[in-house]
């Protein structure tokens, strides 16, 4: 368990043989840079 007085995020992560992964959990997760990426372009 994961607790603090303040916002905070969390990555979880992990690898196996031939994969690996990860992806953001808990609250607290604001974005990092402005950048938005055209899926058209």
């Amino acid at each position: 368990m994961a607790r603090s007085d303040d916002a905070f995020g969390v990555m979880v992560w992990g690898t196996d043989y031939y994969s690996s992964y990860g992806y953001p959990a808990g609250g607290g997760l604001d974005s990092i840079n402005g950048v938005v990426l055209d899926p058209e372009g």
